[in-house]
């Protein structure tokens, strides 16, 4: 089923999923509750906020005008907003921790307090995506879509990109290094509806490939593309790694440096 390739998100998180559950993680500050809104399978319950710097550093970003590039679990540059993630029901995270305890993020324990960031120079994520069935039902997608990570344009949220680039490169490292997507969602549009794009780490992608069902290749309609009078609108941006026929260990995937064109 195409849905499976696309996560829903809930209202008021960051995170970019299209129908089902989800649990999300965001890094941000104590006065800033906003999270993500994804792209890939579905969603599940619960959120956290909290900022937690991590502990590697020697990253050679340099943010600016067209850079964003990370310090601390917060974007530098062309956006400014704290990083999050967001996962299915079935899905877990042992990278960031939640918490002063430090505690894995799944459906048992969710995060709404802090996240702990293991790099100060990048987003990274470590965790596990369970295989789905041979012959999935719409529950399995939606309850194992995959796993996010992402940043907002601003903080505290609602400040969009206000420029309109017509390609972004995102760099990324860490495993899976294949079978990536890049996610985006666009302010004032519903929180479960995010454009996505395949990705390959430093690879242009043009912004008018972006579109609701980028799963479906070519076959995808013009009207599910991104409208690029919508570019300067874009709140949220960030990479999914999806559910399969097979089990998925995610290992140290980093979200490094966005780059716009």
């Amino acid at each position: 089923m195409s849905l499976s390739r696309f996560a829903k998100v809930h209202a008021g998180t960051v995170a970019l999923a299209v129908g089902a559950a989800m649990i999300v993680s965001v890094g941000c500050s104590a006065s800033s509750s906003d999270p993500p809104s994804g792209t890939g399978g579905s969603s599940a319950t619960g959120g956290s906020g909290g900022q937690n710097g991590g502990t590697n550093g020697g990253s050679s970003c340099t943010p600016g005008d067209t850079k964003v590039c990370f310090k601390d679990g917060k974007a530098e540059g062309a956006m400014t907003g704290f990083g999050w993630v967001a996962l299915g029901m079935l899905d877990i995270l042992t990278d960031p921790t939640c918490d002063t305890d430090k505690h894995a993020i799944d459906s048992a324990h969710p995060c709404t307090t802090m996240t702990n960031w293991s790099t100060s120079d990048s987003l990274c994520i470590s965790g596990t995506i369970p295989a789905l069935p041979a012959m999935p039902f719409q529950s399995d997608y939606d309850n194992n879509w995959g796993i996010q990570i992402g940043v907002n344009t601003s903080e505290p949220p609602g400040v969009t990109l206000g420029k309109s680039p017509t390609l972004v490169t995102v760099t990324v490292a860490g495993t899976p290094s294949t079978g990536l997507r890049a996610i985006l969602h666009v302010k004032g549009e519903p929180a479960g509806q995010a454009y996505c794009a395949e990705l390959t780490s430093g690879q242009a992608i043009p912004l008018s490939k972006f579109n609701l069902e980028c799963w479906n290749g070519d076959a995808a309609a013009p009207a599910k593309a991104l409208d690029p009078s919508n570019i300067p609108n874009i709140d949220k941006l960030g990479i999914q790694v999806s559910s399969t026929a097979a089990e998925i260990k995610v290992q140290s995937l980093c979200l490094q440096s966005i780059a716009f064109q």
